[in-house]
């Protein structure tokens, strides 16, 4: 049996716009990721009277776990996560906020050493924290967040409050996710201005 070309008007329309449906997505350009990082933080001076016995071990920051994906993502309503468009963090974001509120910490502490996961001298103190919120609210323009910590003395150091949390409310965000990574970066510093508080005075 022979197969010949179909002569029926409508098949002879429909195949050259399939085809240039097709060229014409293979041309169109793909779509740039945007790379998304936390503010860059200046690194507290060198002091030269570090005290050997007062060395803070800060483990890596706990995080809900579906702020562990690689895209970025704000919340979209009570039961709604949403991902910013062609938008993924440049590193696992825990280990971006581990390394932030380090500095932050480091930036409070004068005299003392604070590391995160190897220390020069052997930790006095080890520090956990456990970020259980930690949301851009995108239509409210604010970050709602929630941390709690403990700390786990490792020798025989001044003694310290066994545990402490904060939470709190970043207004006035920009409809962008730098916004959002700028406010949890801000809201490190309220994080580590209360726990280097919280080591003045135990």
């Amino acid at each position: 049996m022979t197969l010949t070309p179909s002569k029926h008007p409508m098949t002879r329309w429909l195949v050259p716009a399939a085809l240039a449906t097709v060229l014409a997505g293979c041309a169109a350009p793909a779509q740039q990721t945007t790379l998304l990082t936390l503010p860059p933080r200046l690194a507290a001076a060198p002091d030269a009277a570090l005290d050997t016995t007062r060395v803070l071990q800060l483990a890596r920051l706990t995080i809900p776990e579906y702020l562990t994906a690689r895209s970025a993502r704000y919340r979209a309503d009570d039961n709604t996560l949403a991902p910013w468009p062609a938008t993924v963090w440049a590193e696992r974001l825990e280990v971006a906020l581990t390394r932030d509120l380090a500095a932050a910490l480091r930036l409070r502490l004068p005299g003392w050493q604070v590391c995160e996961d190897r220390c020069p001298a052997p930790p006095s103190h080890r520090l956990n924290v456990e970020l259980s919120a930690l949301e851009h609210q995108r239509s409210a323009h604010t970050l709602q967040a929630q941390a709690r910590w403990s700390w786990q003395a490792t020798s025989s150091p001044p003694p310290l409050p066994t545990a402490g949390q904060r939470s709190g409310t970043i207004n006035g965000l920009a409809d962008t996710p730098q916004a959002g990574a700028a406010a949890m970066a801000a809201w490190s510093d309220q994080l580590a201005e209360q726990i280097a508080k919280q080591i003045a005075t135990p």
